[in-house]
């Protein structure tokens, strides 16, 4: 063996040596190994009194409806707390005019939130509604694997026996800057199965982890849009089909419209 052919077989040693090294580092580095992105820390703000041009939310030419019994700009509303030994202390009033959940010496499991029977607010069925809440939130959400906390904010629907049938919830942020309205919109269904919505605010801890934060709720309420003007079908419009035609003798023709058909 010559040492050009020697010199060529110890690089590749080397290189051999510096991969499986690598290998090794990514593997054991919980950078790499659960993509270990901070998102967010708690700042410790101080949280503010709610500015007057943010305590109504924007109509958009519908009407705004608030849940009943369920004033979160007042001392001691009815809102039921289904775990008292989860995450957190309790929803306690602020003088400046909302209801914070001052999350601290977290344990592993979640804290729920549920109006009671007297604050369900009724609604209409097959409607687009805007759900829409006044929030301060700044709490401490680490990365994807490893969330210190999560919340989850919305409404459930019910049928006419109070039967719950459908949740409308979304994840909130987990900062928010100050006050903000926190909005999202949902459609109910068809039928009798939505005939009211009752508010629900869910708090996770998914770690064993410690965490401190600020989660202010100054006002929550459904915005009802306005009635959509829906145009019929015509007969032979609207029908769709299921995968395709094997071999059956099936195929796609132009067609033209006479009178209220489509032939």
């Amino acid at each position: 063996m010559n040492k050009k052919s020697s010199k060529r077989i110890l690089a590749l040693i080397l290189a051999l040596i510096l991969l499986a090294a690598t290998a090794s580092a990514k593997k054991t580095d919980p950078a790499h190994e659960y993509d270990y992105v901070v998102e967010h820390k708690f700042t410790g703000a101080e949280v503010t009194a709610v500015p007057d041009e943010l305590k109504e939310p924007d109509s958009r030419g519908g009407v705004v409806m608030r849940f009943p019994n369920m004033d979160f700009s007042k001392p001691d509303i009815d809102v039921s707390y289904a775990n008292p030994k989860g995450i957190a202390t309790e929803l306690i009033y602020d003088e400046k005019g909302f209801y914070r959940y001052w999350v601290i010496n977290q344990v592993r499991g979640q804290g729920v939130y549920a109006a009671t029977k007297e604050q369900w607010l009724k609604i209409k069925p097959n409607r687009k509604y805007i759900f829409s809440a006044l929030l301060w939130i700044d709490h401490d959400r680490i990365n994807k694997r490893n969330l210190v906390t999560e919340t989850i904010m919305g409404c459930q629907l019910r049928n006419e026996y109070g039967d719950y049938t459908l949740s409308v919830r979304r994840g909130v942020p987990e900062y928010t800057d100050g006050w903000q309205r926190f909005e999202y919109e949902f459609s109910t269904g068809f039928n009798a199965s939505a005939m009211y919505a009752s508010f629900m605010w869910q708090v996770f801890n998914l770690s064993n982890g410690y965490g401190d934060g600020n989660l202010c709720i100054a006002d929550v309420a459904l915005i009802e849009l306005p009635e959509e003007d829906l145009v019929p079908y015509k007969e032979g419009e609207g029908m769709v089909f299921r995968g395709g035609a094997g071999e059956l003798d099936m195929r796609v023709e132009s067609g033209e419209e006479k009178g209220d058909s489509i032939v």
